[in-house]
């Protein structure tokens, strides 16, 4: 997924910061990015244009992201995560996670960052507006 629909297509400033709170190897589940996925147009660049607080926003690539490689000539990359680390990227940063092939958990937060100008629509819900 991309998180522009869910916080506002207005918005340009914003980041998101995943971090791991515990190690996460490819096979616990670890986070995938997609490479240059914020430059992507068509069915992508059509989603991220979504406002899923006005309009509901097809995911059709949430099943299967790795059709999207040969659509848009694109590499997933990933990593074994420890405790600690962190990955910064933007709202338009397609990614997903592997598949968790253990039978323990994966614990992980995002937390994104925005200018202090931005307005939140409403109390309780993910989207903003930006003045930018």
């Amino acid at each position: 997924h991309v998180d522009r629909p869910l916080l506002g297509k207005e918005c340009k400033s914003a980041y998101t910061v995943w971090t791991p709170l515990h190690d996460i190897p490819i096979e616990k589940g670890a986070l995938v990015l997609c490479e240059k996925s914020h430059l992507f147009e068509g069915e992508v660049g059509d989603y991220r244009q979504k406002d899923t607080s006005v309009e509901k926003g097809s995911d059709w690539y949430s099943t299967r992201p790795l059709s999207l490689s040969a659509r848009y000539s694109c590499k997933w990359v990933t990593e074994n995560f420890q405790a600690g680390d962190i990955v910064i990227f933007g709202l338009d940063t397609l990614r997903c996670s592997t598949v968790n092939t253990t039978d323990e958990y994966r614990l992980s937060c995002e937390t994104r960052f925005q200018p202090i100008n931005i307005e939140v629509d409403r109390p309780g819900f993910l989207n903003s507006k930006c003045d930018a």
